[in-house]
């Protein structure tokens, strides 16, 4: 085999180089040996969105993946508020969004369980209970880049079944000298009606052998989102109302579970920051030390009007039943007592922190070989135990009316009977919340040995590990939250507060709402002379356990043992992969072909009760007796091991026209906290005995996955692409549930437990159509658009189904730009279709998402060479969000989250 050398090849790595260079260089530096010799060419430098655009064309245009990506305009300027809002611009990412920002990423239809994020190459540990990763507790000027990877190579990390999302920071010595840059703003919310501040720096220095980078950001944002709530359907007879209307069947009615109205006012705190130290002992080693922190707090206050439908009594006087049996309007007859309405304090609160360190050192041994070693930690908290609130208060006789038949984005809701803080009653005190903790120390040690042959031009090796344990605990109040339920105690007048809320959603929720605080309410009730009054005064057999309750912690919430769960994860992978380099029909072709062993070990433990006897019911032989154990410590193992191969082809068809193809194995491994052993919810019955558990014993998803794409590069930054993929994924994990003997020798011993299982397949087709111009005049726009199908033949209203692709759904993204002298102007509008967010949601029934479109702009004027100000908008067409549960009619909520405008300045020096 004869040693080649191509001049392509030279050309992508010098356009690579110039393109990642910013607008205050001085110097370009590459960290590789290959483009070190570089340094003395002249660069032209591009800078801002037209610099961002051609960094991640240029990526995609020479990488043998399938890729797309995004870059920031400058050092420490990305081009949206939100990573997850820059990554929803890539063709096939939409985002999931919580408090008006994007949270969580689907990929061509796959959910964030599916797609594997990672910092500098690195797993980023999660304050969830599963793997999905939050984007929001990054600030988007801790980022420099985030590449995607549709088709993968056997170098990668596995997880990714939808994708591997890889978000990178800037180094110091990716250009010599000093850069700094400081930008502040101010963030208008036009719900909340407040202003919020938000300041970012970077400050970078590097010369030949030493560089060091840091960044600091802080945010504290006041936010406000109003909802209309259902939190379920339930089917019931409603045969007996006499004043009955609408074509349904009032013996197969779906009525609504509660009306609510939330009104959630708090604050959005990040403050965080990037250390980045790199150090150049000699011309063949390079070393790097990089620090992520990032403390991020959701403050939660929840005030909301809420209405229980009330089907415990035969109490409906009339109702309204359309032709999908949905009930859309009631009232009760008003000689029925005790129908009451509440007013609720909430909160969701999320406290989080997320640090990573990581050291890793290029060394260059000689001109063939290249060794990189890599060792980090990393970890998540979320310390939300206790801090969650459900306090009720309430008027016992309101006789809430809903009304629905209008249409509309939800229903309205009034009282028949008077409210007011002198008729206020006591009800339930829940207070929970659940801590979650996410530890991962990872390794990594990648070889590069350049043979130059035209079949093995370079071959890639390595290996990884790591270990990873994510551990759970609930807090609860136990049932300390119903001693005063029932409405049976009155309360002070001076606890509550009325609220104007006419002017609240669009109209339809009462007018007048009462607030409070709830641990002044909390502690007026446990009081010990309220406890003595009210409770030992009324006889009722409280007494003693009130107060033994109380010395155990009263209302509050405390660690529930039994909710312990901590699931270990050792991970070893190995790989191997030969890049080459040759010739098609004279048309150049290169590509590469690999092989990654990847093995798991589970170990998952967690607390539970066993069923040590079981036997009938005297006088009612269909019960069953059930016996438990005490809560006892159970751990279970589990191992499994794959071979994931990959091929990837890049064939320059001519100089501006690329087709690339894909085939490859991936594995995404099922969330840790779905795996803890043990069994609970048991309820005895003859032949009919069921119970509820985990499953560590779950195995990860299988895809094979094959994409066809091409592209024609007919400009500088423009492009025109189309991309095909088909994905066979195996392994879905659902919710079965199948006879198991839980108690050997026990004639009754056979339950039909619930759980988890490994136990669907389903394929995933689409097409990715992309397109990017950009005329000579500084305007520009970009479009795409995904269409994703599948095979699943999932029915919304046969709620026998338990398996769905959930979150598939088409997608485009409409993007203008303009930038020329010392202007720069994007507006962007996403949208998203309608998708399957749950197949069994509340009360068994799918919840669906309406389809969804947003619409984002900023503008940059440059007042100097170094100062720039500018103005954001984010939702600026202050457009809702709604789900429903099979038919529109049945809301489940519907939100309003306002728009948010943003005025700052930025300087460089």
């Amino acid at each position: 085999m004869k040693r080649i050398t191509h001049k392509k090849t030279v050309l992508a790595l010098l356009i690579g180089a110039s393109l990642n260079v910013s607008v205050n260089a001085q110097e370009n530096t590459s960290t590789t040996k290959e483009t070190a010799d570089t340094d003395n060419i002249e660069v032209i430098q591009v800078t801002g969105l037209r610099g961002s655009n051609l960094r991640a064309l240029n990526n995609k245009r020479y990488s043998a993946t399938v890729v797309d990506g995004i870059s920031s305009e400058e050092l420490g300027k990305f081009p949206d508020q939100n990573v997850a809002e820059s990554l929803q611009r890539i063709t096939g990412i939409s985002i999931d969004r919580s408090g008006g920002e994007g949270r969580f990423i689907t990929v061509r239809g796959l959910g964030p369980e599916f797609n594997s994020v990672l910092y500098n190459g690195r797993i980023l540990a999660t304050e969830n209970s599963g793997r999905e990763f939050s984007f929001d507790i990054l600030a988007a000027e801790a980022i420099s880049g985030a590449d995607a990877y549709k088709s993968s190579t056997s170098d990668l990390l596995t997880g990714g079944i939808g994708a591997t999302v890889n978000l990178t920071t800037a180094k110091p010595m990716d250009t010599l000298g000093t850069q700094a840059a400081i930008s502040a703003k101010s963030t208008y919310d036009t719900l909340a009606e407040d202003y919020s501040p938000q300041i970012s720096g970077v400050y970078s220095y590097s010369n030949e052998t030493f560089g060091a980078l840091v960044s600091l950001n802080y945010v504290n944002r006041n936010y406000r989102i109003q909802e209309a709530a259902i939190d379920g359907w339930m089917e019931r007879d409603f045969s007996y109302i006499p004043n009955k209307s609408g074509p349904g069947d009032f013996a197969h009615v779906m009525a609504p579970r509660n009306i609510d109205f939330r009104d959630d006012q708090g604050d959005r705190e990040r403050i965080g920051g990037t250390v980045v130290i790199q150090a150049r002992p000699n011309e063949n080693v390079l070393l790097t030390a990089d620090l992520l922190y990032s403390k991020f707090t959701v403050d939660s206050s929840v005030m909301t009007a809420a209405s229980w439908t009330h089907d415990w009594v035969e109490g409906f006087d009339s109702a309204y039943v359309d032709e999908n049996n949905t009930m859309l309007a009631y009232s009760y007859a008003n000689d029925v007592a005790g129908l009451s309405s509440d007013f609720v304090q909430q909160a969701f609160n999320r406290p989080t922190e997320t640090r990573q360190v990581g050291l890793n050192m290029e060394w260059f041994v000689n001109d063939a070989l290249q060794v990189t070693a890599d060792v980090s930690y990393s970890d998540a908290v979320n310390d939300a135990g206790g801090t969650g609130q459900f306090v009720i208060a309430g008027v016992p006789n309101a006789n809430p009316r809903y009304d629905y038949t209008h249409g509309g984005d939800y229903g309205s809701l009034t009282y028949d009977n008077p409210m007011g803080a002198d008729l206020m009653r006591s009800h339930s005190l829940y207070f929970s919340g659940q801590d979650v903790s996410d530890q991962i120390t990872q390794y990594r040690l990648d070889g590069k040995y350049t043979l130059g042959y035209e079949f093995a031009e370079v071959v890639h090796f390595g290996i990884y590990g790591s270990s990873r344990t994510k551990d759970r605990q609930s807090y609860d109040n136990g049932t300390n939250g119903n001693v005063f339920s029932g409405y049976g105690f009155d309360v002070p007048d001076e606890l509550f507060q009325s609220v104007d809320q006419s002017d609240f959603l669009s109209g339809g929720a009462p007018a007048t709402w009462f607030t409070f605080d709830p641990f002044a309410y909390a502690d007026y009730l446990w009081s010990e002379s309220n406890i003595r009054e009210n409770i030992i005064n009324a006889g009722n057999g409280y007494a003693d356990s009130i107060m033994l309750r109380r010395e155990l912690g009263g209302p509050y919430a405390r660690p529930n043992r039994n909710t312990i769960a901590k699931v270990s994860e050792d991970v070893f992978e190995a790989y191997a992969r030969l890049d080459f380099n040759t010739e098609m029909f004279d048309m150049p072709l290169s590509g590469n072909v690999g092989l990654r062993y990847s093995k798991t070990d589970i170990e998952a433990a967690g607390y539970s009760a066993l069923v040590t006897d079981i036997y009938p019911v005297v006088g009612d032989d269909t019960l069953l007796n059930l016996t438990l154990s005490d809560t006892m410590r159970l751990v279970e193992k589990n191992d499994y091991d794959y071979f994931l191969p990959s091929l990837n082809l890049k064939l320059d068809a001519t100089d501006d026209q690329v087709i690339r193809f894909s085939a490859t194995k991936s594995i995404a491994r099922p969330t840790l906290t779905r795996m803890t052993p043990g069994m609970s919810g048991y309820s005895g019955r003859l032949n009919a005995s069921t119970a509820y558990g985990g499953n560590p014993q779950l195995l990860p998803y299988e895809s094979v996955n094959f994409d066809l794409a091409w592209n024609w590069y007919y400009g500088e930054a423009s492009y025109v692409g189309v991309t095909a993929f088909h994905k066979r994924v195996d392994n879905f994990i659902s919710s079965v549930t199948l006879p198991e003997v839980i108690l050997e020798g026990n004639q009754y011993g056979e339950f039909l437990v619930t759980r988890e299982r490994n136990a669907e397949a389903a394929n995933i087709k689409g097409l990715e159509l992309a397109l990017l111009h950009t005329f000579d005049s500084g305007f520009g726009f970009q479009a795409n658009y995904t269409f994703v199908d599948s095979d699943d033949d999932f029915d919304p209203t046969d709620n026998t189904n338990t398996f769905a692709l959930e979150g598939l759904s088409d997608s485009y993204n409409l993007i203008g730009f303009y930038e020329k002298d010392d202007l720069q102007v994007r507006i962007a509008y996403n949208w998203r279709d309608e998708y399957l967010a749950q197949a069994v949601g509340g009360y068994s029934q799918p919840v669906m998402v309406e389809a969804y479109g947003q619409l984002d702009f900023t503008a940059t004027y440059n007042v100097t060479e170094n100062l720039s100000v500018f103005l954001d908008g984010t939702n600026v067409l202050d457009n809702e969000g709604r789900r429903f549960s099979i038919y529109e009619e049945r809301l489940l909520n519907f939100n309003k989250s306002g728009a948010r405008f943003s005025l700052g300045a930025r300087y460089t020096f």
